[in-house]
């Protein structure tokens, strides 16, 4: 790792002591909305939970990015092939590319309901499991620390907990989106909003 790279990681780490406080207040209430799908509409009611929760993803953001690159987490050609830094800057554009396409998706094909609490947490739950997600690959990053476990071990492992924490994430919206909705259009939303997206991003993993 060089310089710049350690004052990068340095910054994230730094960026996540900030998120410490905040923290406190929204894991709890996060992991609540990880067992049980009323919890995730009552945290987006919450509004300085929310508000907490959306703070904390930007503190966590840079260190997410830097272990997605540093691991080569996402499966693609120029990840795998390039240097660090260029696997940074493909890493943050694959995800910024995500999240614009996932928005588009919701914007357009979003469901269309009068009640905001169900649009809320239909488009912004995937920050609370994201939260989540950071918490649990600090958690065994920092377990499996003491093995000097090589970084191919480390990928696989980050690679199953995003897949585990995705499928988590779907299921909850699934039961939100079901709860005003038939199966039919319930698995329609799925799609168009979670798993467009989702195939978009692994299409481009793929190709480059």
């Amino acid at each position: 790792m060089d310089a710049l790279t350690g004052v990068f990681c340095a910054l994230g780490v730094l960026l996540l002591l900030f998120a410490i406080p905040l923290l406190v207040d929204v894991l709890p209430a996060s992991v609540g909305g990880l067992l049980r799908s009323k919890e995730l509409i009552h945290f987006e009611n919450t509004m300085s939970l929310s508000r907490e929760r959306d703070w904390s993803v930007l503190l966590l953001m840079p260190l997410f990015v830097l272990a997605l690159a540093y691991y080569r987490a996402l499966p693609s050609r120029l990840l795998a092939e390039g240097s660090l830094w260029a696997s940074l800057a493909w890493t943050a554009l694959f995800l910024l590319a995500y999240f614009v396409v996932r928005n588009l998706c919701f914007r357009l094909l979003g469901p269309r309901t009068d009640d905001m609490r169900i649009r809320q947490v239909t488009g912004r739950s995937i920050f609370t499991f994201f939260v989540l997600l950071c918490m649990l690959m600090l958690l065994t990053y920092v377990v499996m620390l003491p093995f000097h476990l090589p970084d191919e071990s480390i990928t696989l492992v980050f690679r199953r907990e995003i897949e585990a924490m995705y499928l988590i994430y779907l299921i909850r919206k699934g039961q939100i989106i079901f709860s005003y909705n038939s199966i039919g259009k319930t698995f329609w939303y799925i799609f168009t909003l979670e798993l467009l997206p989702a195939l978009a991003l692994a299409s481009a993993l793929i190709f480059f």
